[in-house]
């Protein structure tokens, strides 16, 4: 076979075709601009196919036909919620599930100690801080999904949690359904690649003058943080940044559809057809519903939406004073990812444009946004800091006499 996709569009990047090929023939790379795709050995390939088969784009996936059922969910430990995106619906749901004494893994990504996006498995429930919050990265992944399936026939009851994508790329490779397995995926809003990610971090690192030890996407110090997607920089030199995500150059280009994947504009899992047991998110606008549970109140609610009879019985062992019951329309008034994938930015094309002549990331955002990052605007913004500087000195000075 020449290609596994016909597309760039018709690829997510899973992997799930270099885990299937008999004759380990496909390995998976990074474009130009860093996305991954498979490439065939055409020498090893022996053209059967499988590769085709097990894509989630190329192969439809049968989402679970079943009745749904949608809560918002608010832990009753406000430090806990303070250390969670939303409300810490995923650890919740995971200890609930794997509440016998039994052996387990949990899969899910995690942001290592170089910042690297990758997928992982935990076998204790005291480390899955690990695969909590949120990260605006694709995920790596290597052979997990063979590894879930040797974990499976051993007997294990083992959790899966990713994009809806690889969540799919998952059940096509299993082949069939288990009932040790719990799948949770996520309101996706589409992924960008770890090359984009990790220029940014070496600029900010050069700026900085030091190493970034941890990158929290998202960051809740305070009351009413959770919605502003609160960023918070950790340095070796002791130095912490907290930013608004507006103020992050990063995250305003994923939150603007800036730097997706191809395929993540025209995802066919963005909708309520979903293949997990379990979806998680943030429960956006759950304050019309249910005033009590306003930011200024809770800091956080997170979306559970129950896909399959497994997914249901998983959330009713969960407290149920931590529960509220809502409706399907209720979750995708303003959760858009749950209607239509994001569409993508007219200004898509320039920015990568700028990436692809490999251009400091600031470069490329005021590329991208002139008005917003252009050397006028980041001349205004110094005067207007030495004019405050002076007037303090000033002040200073005053006193003094």
């Amino acid at each position: 076979m020449k290609s596994v996709y016909d597309t760039k569009e018709k690829c997510c990047g899973c992997a799930a075709c270099k885990q299937v090929c008999p004759t380990k023939s496909i390995s998976m790379q990074e474009d130009d601009l860093g996305y991954i795709y498979p490439v065939i050995d055409r020498e090893q390939c022996i053209d059967c196919k499988a590769c085709r088969k097990v894509c989630p784009l190329q192969e439809e996936v049968e989402p679970i036909k079943k009745e749904q059922i949608c809560y918002a969910y608010v832990n009753s430990d406000e430090k806990y919620r303070l250390k969670s995106a939303s409300s810490g619906a995923f650890e919740a749901l995971c200890t609930a599930f794997i509440k016998e004494k039994q052996e387990y893994s949990i899969y899910g990504c995690e942001l290592d100690n170089k910042l690297y996006a990758k997928h992982c498995s935990i076998h204790n429930i005291n480390e899955i801080y690990k695969l909590k919050k949120s990260k605006y990265i694709q995920s790596y992944i290597d052979n997990e999904y063979t590894n879930v399936l040797k974990e499976l026939n051993e007997g294990k009851k083992v959790i899966f949690s990713g994009t809806p994508c690889q969540v799919a790329a998952l059940k096509k490779f299993l082949k069939k359904d288990f009932e040790n397995l719990l799948t949770i995926d996520f309101v996706c809003h589409g992924v960008p690649n770890q090359k984009i990610f990790s220029k940014y971090i070496a600029e900010l690192e050069k700026k900085n003058h030091a190493k970034i030890k941890k990158y929290i996407f998202r960051n809740k110090r305070k009351l009413e943080q959770w919605s502003s997607h609160g960023i918070r920089i950790e340095l070796d030199n002791g130095k912490i940044i907290e930013l608004e995500a507006e103020e992050d150059l990063y995250m305003t280009g994923f939150l603007n559809g800036l730097f997706n994947r191809e395929s993540c504009y025209k995802c066919k899992f963005a909708s309520l057809n979903r293949i997990s047991d379990l979806t998680i998110g943030d429960f956006w606008g759950i304050d019309k519903i249910y005033p009590e549970l306003a930011e200024t109140k809770t800091n956080g609610t997170s979306l559970i939406i129950g896909n399959s009879i497994k997914g249901m019985q998983t959330i009713k062992r969960l407290d149920p004073d931590t529960l509220y019951l809502a409706t399907l329309d209720d979750a995708i008034r303003e959760n858009g990812q749950l209607r239509n994938p994001q569409e993508p930015n007219e200004r898509r094309k320039i920015f990568l444009n700028a990436f692809r002549k490999n251009k400091k990331f600031s470069v490329c955002m005021r590329k991208a946004f002139p008005e917003k990052y252009g050397i006028r605007k980041e001349m205004i913004y110094q005067m207007k800091f030495y004019i405050e500087l002076s007037k303090i000195k000033h002040y200073i000075l005053d006193k003094v006499k």
